[in-house]
């Protein structure tokens, strides 16, 4: 970092700093409600000056909230069966990969959540060391665990194993309930032959009950993919309101359930919010409604990072009904560009060096929509990207088909880059 970019970080954390001060707020609210501190208004700049979110964070932003909050009764939960494992799931599941508070997760499990999802790269392994260990403080069937190793076309069969037993040592597990190949591309990544291998070993030798594969991008092609496999138990596929061929993803999806495998979805959200500036919000009931309402999802792996979302999703269950002013508000909300990356990949070929956009998108997505920043910082530091990207192109190229400026969002995800890594971990 040169001493004039120090310099500008310095002062973004000092207006962040004192903006806290003015307010004397130091405790996460409800994403609904408008009378307390905004955090999101402290990313709005700029992702470095981002930094003092993840500081809020740290002083108390995924604290409790003070007043009790009260979960949907068990008896209102809905379940469904997940495909031919049996498993028998509230529709409604948990990804951790943005959840670093134990009490969280603890009143997940508590309040009735049965199916809990990490990841091998998910916070270099310290999300799968806390999951692990929260896991391991229940009776052993009362928790569904599932994990996910990349498999790429450099990765071996025996990197891939030892991946996968790296993440059993951090979980403190002896096997996993589901282990899925994380983020499949396309037809061809999801049926590689080295890995379909080793997750076969895996599941014979007990270590993963069933096996599965999901899926951010050509969802449709990895689902089919993995129904004519015949092989896969379980697929988690994105699938939301405002995917542009999210009828070809229901297709694919009404497919694999009917051929008997799992159906787990993620994405559902869009983005959380419509714009950088957080002023218009998706309408997080509806999108999650949107989804359940095909009998062929047997439940959603939402995200949760706050006491409040964790009763605002489970509330969903009490009535799953999608009304007529919901389906006109997300068609409304459909339209827009928003945050959410289609992942198309028509962005790819105009690109001169050939930058990996949907997932700097993806990563402009967890700043401004999710506000994780460590989960956005460890994608793009994980790109391996030059360190002075765009440099040859004299302006760019790159026409996005659903409206992004791209050349902006990378710029401005990119200046991560810039942040000491304690500011954000």
């Amino acid at each position: 970092m040169t001493i004039s970019s120090a310099r500008g970080l310095i002062r973004n954390l000092a207006d962040f700093i004192a903006e806290l001060k003015r307010r004397r707020v130091f405790r996460g609210k409800t994403m609904e409600t408008k009378t307390a501190i905004d955090r999101r208004a402290f990313i709005k700049t700029t992702a470095a000056g981002a930094a003092g979110l993840a500081l809020l964070g740290k002083v108390g932003g995924q604290a409790p909230d003070a007043r009790p909050l009260k979960w949907l009764p068990r008896e209102q939960f809905v379940y469904r069966t997940l495909g031919k494992t049996g498993i028998r799931l509230p529709v409604v599941s948990m990804g951790v990969e943005h959840a670093d508070n134990p009490a969280l997760i603890r009143a997940a499990m508590d309040a009735g959540v049965v199916y809990f999802d990490t990841a091998y790269t998910y916070q270099q392994g310290k999300n799968e060391e806390l999951l692990g260990q929260l896991a391991r403080e229940r009776p052993g069937d009362a928790v569904i665990i599932s994990t996910k190793v990349l498999g790429g076309k450099k990765t071996s069969y025996e990197n891939f194993l030892w991946r996968f037993n790296r993440s059993l040592q951090r979980l403190g597990m002896e096997y996993v309930d589901i282990l899925y190949l994380h983020g499949a591309m396309s037809r061809d990544h999801a049926l590689r032959e080295p890995i379909l291998r080793a997750l076969r070993k895996l599941k014979e030798e007990g270590k993963a009950r069933f096996v599965g594969v999901s899926a951010h991008t050509r969802v449709p092609d990895v689902i089919h993919a993995a129904v004519d496999s015949q092989f896969y138990d379980v697929v988690m596929a994105a699938y939301t309101f405002k995917q542009r061929d999210h009828k070809k993803v229901e297709e694919a999806i009404n497919r694999a359930g009917e051929a008997g495998l799992g159906v787990i979805t993620m994405k559902v959200f869009s983005g959380v919010f419509l714009n950088r500036e957080n002023t218009e919000m998706v309408d997080s009931k509806a999108a999650l409604k949107w989804v359940l309402r095909n009998p062929n999802v047997h439940s959603v792996m939402v995200g949760m990072y706050t006491f409040d979302q964790l009763a605002m999703n489970l509330s969903v269950m009490e009535d799953l009904t999608l009304t007529e002013e919901e389906k006109g508000r997300l068609e409304e909300q459909g339209a827009e560009v928003g945050l959410y990356c289609q992942g198309c990949e028509q962005c790819l070929p105009q690109c001169p060096p050939g930058l990996p956009i949907p997932d700097l998108m993806r990563a402009y997505m967890y700043v401004y929509g999710y506000h994780q920043l460590r989960s956005a910082y460890d994608l793009v530091t994980s790109l391996k990207l030059p360190d002075a990207v765009c440099r040859d192109c004299e302006s760019c190229p790159v026409a996005c088909a659903h409206g992004f400026n791209v050349a902006e969002r990378i710029k401005d995800v990119l200046r991560l880059r810039e942040v000491p890594l304690d500011f954000i971990a």
